[in-house]
């Protein structure tokens, strides 16, 4: 009976492990769902793939525009080259900022997120797994552009 027990007590540890380290993982959006939200938000979507070739090798990249301001998602070949776009487009943003400018970053399993805030400007990258969202603008849209990036599971 002893033995029993120890088994199951094991049995429990190896199921609690394994639920724990799934609550950190955070599921991308398809193109398909990313163009079907933002389009139900009043944005146009285009598929900006062949342009955005030239400067990185993606599957998919879309843009959806508003009259204010652009979002742009990612799709990329794999998770270490999103990983790597979200660098440099970390890196790029806090070059454009200064130490007393705010800014506020998670990392956590397949996810990063990064939002950069100056007296006038906006900047925000998200990461879940291969996929990547961006967008850089006026900081009058930060309030509207987490919400946007809140309903599309990026933040």
């Amino acid at each position: 009976m002893n033995f029993t027990k120890r088994i199951f007590a094991l049995f429990l540890v190896v199921i609690l492990c394994v639920t724990l380290v799934g609550c950190n993982e955070k599921t991308a959006v398809t193109a398909e769902q990313f163009t079907e939200i933002m389009e139900s938000n009043d944005f146009s979507v285009v598929d900006s793939t062949l342009f955005a070739q030239t400067v990185v090798s993606s599957d998919t990249v879309l843009t959806a525009l508003s009259d204010e301001y652009e979002l742009d998602y990612y799709k990329l070949k794999n998770e270490t080259s999103a990983q790597h776009l979200y660098l440099l487009n970390k890196e790029a943003f806090t070059e454009q900022m200064s130490d007393t400018d705010s800014t506020s970053e998670t990392n956590d399993g397949n996810y990063d997120y990064f939002e950069g805030v100056t007296d006038t400007d906006f900047y925000m990258t998200s990461r879940i797994g291969d996929t990547l969202i961006y967008c850089y603008t006026d900081k009058e849209y930060k309030d509207e552009i987490t919400t946007l990036i809140k309903a599309l599971g990026y933040k």
